[in-house]
C-alpha cells in the first residue's frame, strides 16, 4: 500500500532508511519549530532500504562539498531563519 510518511530532520544533517519506492515529495514547518519531510512509500515494499540524507542548510552557509549529487527539495521559514533542504541517496 502506498501512502504518505512524515519524518522530522534535525539540524544539519539527518539519515534515513527508506524503502526503495519512496519518493520525496515535499518539506515544511509543523508547530513553528519542527522541520519535517513528507514522503510517499510503499509500506509493504520489503526490497531492502535505500539510505537518504537530508541536509539543513542555512542560508549563507556553505554547501556540502559533493553538492552536485544532491537535489533540492524546499526552502522553510522559521521567524528571522530561512532553511534550504537538500538530500541525497548513499549508495
Amino acid at each position: 500500500m502506498r501512502s504518505v510518511w512524515k519524518y522530522k530532520l534535525d539540524g544539519g544533517r539527518t539519515t534515513l532508511v527508506l524503502p526503495r519506492s519512496s519518493k520525496v515529495l515535499c518539506v515544511g514547518l509543523q508547530n513553528r519549530t519542527s522541520i519535517q519531510v513528507w514522503v510517499e512509500q510503499n509500506t509493504a515494499d520489503d526490497v531492502p532500504g535505500i539510505t537518504y540524507e537530508f541536509y539543513v542548510i542555512g542560508t549563507g552557509h556553505e554547501l556540502p562539498r559533493d553538492n552536485a549529487i544532491m537535489h533540492y527539495v524546499g526552502t522553510v521559514f522559521q521567524g528571522a531563519l530561512v532553511w534550504h533542504i537538500y538530500y541525497r541517496k548513499s549508495p
